[in-house]
């Protein structure tokens, strides 16, 4: 005899699936800034950030010295002219251009293989086991390069006596102007006539000796065009390590330019030249234009 169950059979219930809403990527569609360089991104930007903190150097450079660092000492090395061929040329560009797009106010072209073959101009990396955590760009210059400063009360007052002198040139003869508190007439505004003398009377030139502003001019400085460190690293004197070290490799005792800084540029220079008074140097900060 078969036994009939009166129990209802089991339904199996489908779950559906719901739509996924987002999850992780939801933190996508919002703008961050990025911790380390600071780059305001969006959505899509976030996603693709390559940030100038996470770069390795993985080629062979010279090692010239050590610098402080979050985590204790790190290397500090010199790339020389090999930096800029085959492979390693492609990542120092890469590192370069987020460098340049995230933390410059200016377009600064990267060293050329001839520059850094005659050392006049010194790129140092300072690394952390591969990783590179600040760069410094610097280069041999002269004080002619310094943007011109504001015009001084005297030149201005120059200028000024020069074009009424001009003007009192041109009155008709017998007329006259006030220059400066004196009575000035064409006569007196004339170039005077200087006599005629025979050739052999006239006495040899003598030797000219530069000015002390041509000597001035042509007085060499250590121009810092880039550095820049990871933002974890500010203010453990990573910075002012590298400067430090440029200073000793390419131009000893001599004073440092910084080539159009961003605010963030001119703090850490006027610290830097607050802390080298030592070097007597001067407590203005010395701008130029690369």
């Amino acid at each position: 005899m078969l036994a009939v169950s009166t129990r209802p059979k089991a339904v199996i219930k489908q779950r559906l699936k719901r739509p996924s809403t987002g999850g992780g990527q939801s933190l996508l569609a919002v703008a961050r800034n990025c911790r380390e360089c600071g780059e305001r991104l969006t959505a899509l930007e976030g996603a693709l950030h390559i940030c100038p903190a996470n770069f390795q150097w993985n080629f062979p450079a010279e090692a010239v010295g050590s610098a402080p660092s979050s985590e204790g000492p790190c290397r500090v090395v010199r790339l020389g002219a090999n930096a800029r061929k085959g492979a390693a040329d492609s990542q120092l560009v890469e590192l370069w251009e987020n460098i340049q797009k995230t933390q410059l106010s200016h377009i600064l072209e990267l060293p050329s293989v001839e520059q850094l073959a005659t050392r006049r101009v010194i790129l140092l990396l300072a690394l952390r086991g591969k990783h590179v955590i600040a760069m410094l760009s610097a280069e041999c210059i002269t004080a002619a390069e310094l943007l011109p400063e504001s015009p001084s009360p005297l030149s201005t007052t120059k200028d000024a006596l020069r074009k009424q002198f001009r003007m009192a040139e041109a009155l008709p003869p017998g007329k006259g102007c006030l220059l400066d508190g004196l009575m000035a007439t064409a006569s007196t505004c004339s170039t005077p006539s200087i006599p005629s003398t025979p050739e052999a009377s006239v006495p040899p030139a003598p030797v000219r000796t530069p000015s002390p502003r041509a000597r001035r001019l042509r007085e060499p400085l250590l121009g810092i065009s880039v550095i820049w460190t990871r933002r974890s690293e500010r203010r453990r004197g990573l910075a002012k390590a590298l400067v430090d070290c440029a200073r000793q490799l390419l131009a000893p005792n001599r004073r440092v330019a910084f080539s159009q800084p961003t605010e963030l540029g001119r703090t850490f220079a006027e610290h830097y030249i607050q802390r080298t008074k030592d070097l007597k140097e001067n407590s203005e900060v010395l701008i130029y234009g690369a």
